[in-house]
């Protein structure tokens, strides 16, 4: 007989559980634990109440009764879907929710996850090194290109800075007209006549 989608009662009286996955099993397994706390403590509570109830306050005693009734029932429907939920764990040799088993268990995965999730940034933080020090290493290997210039050219460029020292070589203050000069003189930009007669020696 179907008692819920999780329990089932044989013909022979015993209760089998059949969980979703082990995680339902856990919560289901923590639920009943707490419900027999709370069942046992209201019975230990009626029974107090009802021993000391005088016996000519009917009404009390009766609530009492039915109390206690209902509770135990309760307790014993409880504690044997309990039971197969233990038998459960057993037969899947998983250790109960919250023992000390389990507690280790617990601790064991942890320290898996905390190695694994290590070792995976280890190797993520080396590719980065590796990366940078191949980047240098390329950087460092590519070497500075000479620019070379044509016969022509080179002869120009000597004309330019001979007749710049020769524009500058009493007053300096005439360097900037020299270049301005020079640069309408060859058609080309103060920018490049100034790198001919600094730079490209």
């Amino acid at each position: 007989m179907k008692i819920n989608r999780n329990f089932t009662e044989k013909s022979d009286g015993i209760i089998e559980f059949t969980p979703i996955a082990e995680g339902d099993a856990r919560i289901i397994y923590n639920y009943l634990r707490d419900h027999l706390s709370y069942l046992r403590k209201k019975i230990n509570q009626e029974q107090n109440l009802l021993d000391i109830t005088p016996k000519e306050n009917e009404n009390l005693l009766k609530g009492c009764l039915k109390n206690l009734i209902m509770f135990k029932a309760d307790l014993e429907v409880t504690e044997n879907k309990f039971e197969s939920v233990k038998r459960w764990f057993d037969e899947n040799n998983l250790p109960y929710p919250g023992s000390p088993e389990d507690q280790k268990q617990k601790a064991r995965q942890r320290k898996l996850l905390e190695d694994y999730t290590s070792q995976k940034r280890k190797k993520v933080e080396g590719g980065k090194i590796i990366g940078k020090q191949k980047s240098k290493e390329i950087k460092k290997s590519k070497k500075k290109k000479t620019v070379k210039h044509r016969p022509r050219t080179i002869k120009r460029n000597k004309e330019i800075r001979s007749k710049y020292h020769k524009l500058t070589e009493t007053d300096y203050l005439k360097s900037k007209r020299a270049i301005s000069n020079i640069a309408e003189e060859y058609q080309l930009s103060p920018l490049t006549i100034r790198d001919i007669i600094y730079k490209d020696k």
